[in-house]
């Protein structure tokens, strides 16, 4: 099923929220005015009552009594016209009355006392049904004749067709405060949400080619979207770096794959043009092979980035010994050093513990170590030592007496396929990845790399990695 858009939503929700509102306002109103309606009657009848007992106390005759209540009791408005009777208690039959008192009891007055009378001075009023709405007193007074009972019946039509039109009155406003609101929700919905229309079109217009050029600045939306859309564009910006990083990893990839290859190529076709002496073959075959080696080296590099890329933590990873593995690889390319006359030396003894792969970590650390005595001055000694800077990290420092790197190139060291000639080159092997494999694993650990030099302090390779607490 299609999910209902966010303007009919927010329109809905308005909708009932203000038809409650107004229903609850409708019902108050409308009580109100039912009451007002009925108070106005009753001040009305309980006047004309007292009336009636006022005429009642003067010693005039009963046909004249009779004449004067009439015209204080009959009142014709608007088709409104009173029933009345007055009557002495215990006699009921020699009462005053707007019909034939010989006749048959009217329904209405049946239906009026059909309760117990009403105490003195306290009248009782009652709705009454009986060919049409009614409104009727029955008030008794203490008088010099006796206790006087006064019933008088007025119909109430008029007051409950003014009232059925103000409950019409209230339908329609209240419907048209509905429709009204719902249409003005929408419409400031519609405006509202107009600059992610806006940046729906924009984004519908991006492509991988023009990702970098896309600018969101031009549009302006409520402060409330702001953030949106201002968290577009850095996706954007971080979707367009990325992708320029593939392009100039794929191009640089294949530039360095070909490199080997060409060369590989050039010496097989060279050493076929003609025939060569066994030693000239085997010169030929040598030099291949070492292309081989480079592109082989080159790809097992790629796959590792790959790898690392995708999996986005430490595979496999487990308590390891840091301190003792430094040490050992120390030795290991303190040999290879020894034979340049130069040394790789490692003294601290601290038991060092980390959580990560320890064969990653190896080739982090072998790589670093491999990179100094490269690039190093020859014959010259390379230090290595781990400092604990706080209960949660250590620091392993690999030291050089260089100092060549160029000032603009420390930034670039950690690029893929990046060499500054001072420490890097071609010549030497190097791919350019060894330094950006390196930065991956540490952060992979949770540390991370950096590296300064100067020509008067040398070269120091700094890596930071989170090291297990209660271990020293």
């Amino acid at each position: 099923m299609k999910p209902m858009p966010i303007k009919w939503r927010i329109g809905l929700l308005v909708a009932g929220v203000l038809l409650i509102v107004i229903i609850a306002l409708s019902c108050v109103a409308y009580h109100e005015m039912e009451d007002s309606l009925e108070g106005y009657m009753d001040q009305t009848l309980w006047a004309m009552s007292n009336s009636i007992r006022t005429s009642f106390d003067d010693d005039d005759s009963l046909a004249e009594l009779d004449k004067e209540i009439r015209a204080t009791a009959e009142h014709s408005s608007r088709g409104l016209i009173s029933e009345y009777r007055i009557w002495l208690d215990g006699s009921l039959k020699n009462s005053i009355s707007s019909t034939d008192t010989s006749a048959d009891e009217p329904i209405w007055l049946a239906q009026v006392m059909g309760e117990p009378p009403p105490q003195p001075g306290k009248p009782r009023f009652v709705n009454l049904v009986h060919n049409g709405r009614f409104r009727a007193i029955w008030a008794r007074y203490e008088t010099n004749r006796g206790l006087l009972n006064v019933l008088i019946l007025r119909s109430s039509e008029h007051s409950y067709h003014e009232l059925q039109e103000y409950f019409n009155f209230l339908l329609v406003l209240g419907g048209s405060i509905v429709v009204g609101s719902v249409i003005a929700v929408v419409g400031l919905v519609l405006w509202a949400m107009k600059p992610l229309g806006q940046t729906a079109e924009k984004l519908h217009s991006i492509t991988y080619q023009n990702l970098g050029t896309a600018n969101l600045s031009e549009l302006k939306p409520p402060a409330e979207l702001r953030p949106f859309i201002d968290a577009v564009g850095e996706l954007l910006s971080r979707l367009d770096e990325a992708i320029q990083g593939q392009r100039q990893f794929t191009s640089d990839a294949s530039h360095e794959l070909r490199t080997p290859l060409s060369a590989a190529k050039s010496t097989l076709e060279a050493i076929c043009m003609k025939d060569r002496t066994p030693a000239e073959y085997r010169q030929a075959i040598r030099e291949t092979i070492d292309d081989l080696d480079r592109i082989e080296q080159l790809t097992a590099q790629l796959l590792l980035l790959a790898r690392m890329d995708v999996a986005g933590q430490v595979p496999g990873a487990a308590e390891v010994r840091l301190d003792v593995l430094v040490q050992q690889l120390a030795e290991v390319f303190g040999a290879r050093a020894a034979q340049a006359g130069g040394s790789v030396t490692y003294e601290d003894k601290t038991a060092t513990y980390v959580y990560g792969n320890e064969q990653y970590l190896s080739h982090l650390f072998g790589n670093l170590l491999d990179n100094a005595i490269k690039h190093g001055p020859r014959g010259r000694p390379v230090q290595v030592s781990i400092r604990h800077d706080s209960a949660k990290q250590c620091t392993v420092c690999i030291h050089d007496e260089g100092g060549g790197i160029p000032v603009e190139s420390l930034s670039h060291l950690f690029d893929r396929f990046y060499r500054a000639d001072s420490s890097r080159s071609r010549s030497s092997g190097g791919s350019g990845l060894g330094l950006a494999i390196a930065r991956k694993i540490a952060r992979l650990h949770g540390g991370d790399i950096e590296i300064n030099s100067t020509p008067a302090d040398g070269t120091d390779v700094l890596v930071h990695l989170p090291r297990l607490a209660g271990n020293s």
